[in-house]
C-alpha cells in the first residue's frame, strides 16, 4: 500500500515539474490582443447605431447578413463587421443607414460600386412610385469612405448622422 501511495506521489510530482517547465513564469490571464481587438470593433459599429438610431424620422430595422449578401450583392463574409439598417416601411421611405468593414480594404471599391448601384436603383424605383421625396433622399447621399469603412446616410437629418458617424470612425 505504501509502494502504491510513493508511486502516486512521484508520478504527481513528475506531472507538476512537467507543468511548472512548460509554463512561462507569468501567472497573470491576458485576453489575445486579435480577441481584443475584434471585440473593440465588433462594439464600435453597433455603438455607432446606438448614437445615431434616435436621430432618424422613423424606427429602423437591421438586416441580416444573408439578404444583404442577396439583395445588395455584398458577400457579408468578407466584411470584417456590417449594420445594413432600413426603414420598416421600405416601400414607401427611403430612409436607411449603411455602415461596413471590409477585412480586405481593396475590396472596397467594388463594394462601393455595389451599394451607389442599389440607391441608384432605388431611387429610380421611388421616382417610378411617384415618391419624388424619398427619390431625392437617394440621390443626395454619398456613399463616404473613412478609415478602411464605408458608410451612407438616407435621411431628412443626414448631415446630423453624418457627423456622429465621422467622429466616432
Amino acid at each position: 500500500m505504501i509502494l502504491i501511495m510513493k508511486k502516486y506521489i512521484a508520478a504527481l510530482f513528475c506531472v507538476l515539474l512537467t507543468f511548472t517547465a512548460c509554463s512561462n513564469g507569468n501567472t497573470e490571464q491576458q485576453p489575445a490582443e486579435t480577441e481584443q481587438v475584434q471585440t473593440e470593433k465588433a462594439a464600435s459599429f453597433n455603438d455607432i447605431f446606438a448614437s445615431i438610431k434616435d436621430k432618424t424620422t422613423l424606427p429602423l430595422t437591421t438586416l441580416k447578413e444573408s439578404f444583404i449578401t442577396s439583395k445588395y450583392n455584398i458577400p457579408t463574409d468578407e466584411l470584417e463587421e456590417v449594420i445594413f439598417a432600413q426603414a420598416e416601411d421600405s416601400a414607401t421611405n427611403a430612409e436607411s443607414i449603411y455602415l461596413l468593414r471590409a477585412k480586405d480594404a481593396t475590396k472596397l471599391p467594388d463594394y462601393k460600386a455595389k451599394l451607389e448601384a442599389y440607391i441608384a436603383q432605388k431611387a429610380t424605383e421611388f421616382n417610378n412610385y411617384g415618391l419624388p421625396e424619398q427619390a431625392k433622399l437617394l440621390s443626395d447621399c454619398t456613399v463616404n469612405e473613412k478609415n478602411g469603412c464605408l458608410y451612407c446616410v438616407v435621411s431628412e437629418n443626414s448631415e446630423e448622422i453624418l457627423e456622429i458617424i465621422e467622429k466616432a470612425l
